[in-house]
């Protein structure tokens, strides 16, 4: 037995396989949520980029990551 499959044994951690080139099916926040939000932070990182700033600090990502997490999901919500 590997050593990575007796530590999954012994730690009671499941592992699975996910069959090639089916992640679009199995990951569907990743369309419905992730997506968006992706798409929402990189235009805000291109505004910033734009305007000739290249350094986010964590608590400017925060603030992005916030605003872009709040717009896409009012935007793509129930």
């Amino acid at each position: 037995m590997t050593e990575f499959k007796l530590h999954c044994q012994q730690n009671n951690i499941i592992t699975l396989c996910i069959p090639p080139h089916s992640s679009h099916l199995l990951q569907p926040l990743d369309i419905g949520c992730f997506r968006p939000l992706k798409q929402v932070y990189g235009r805000q990182i291109e505004d910033l980029m734009r305007a000739h700033i290249n350094h986010v600090s964590k608590l400017g990502f925060l603030c992005s990551f916030r605003e872009a997490f709040f717009a896409s999901m009012i935007r793509n919500g129930p």
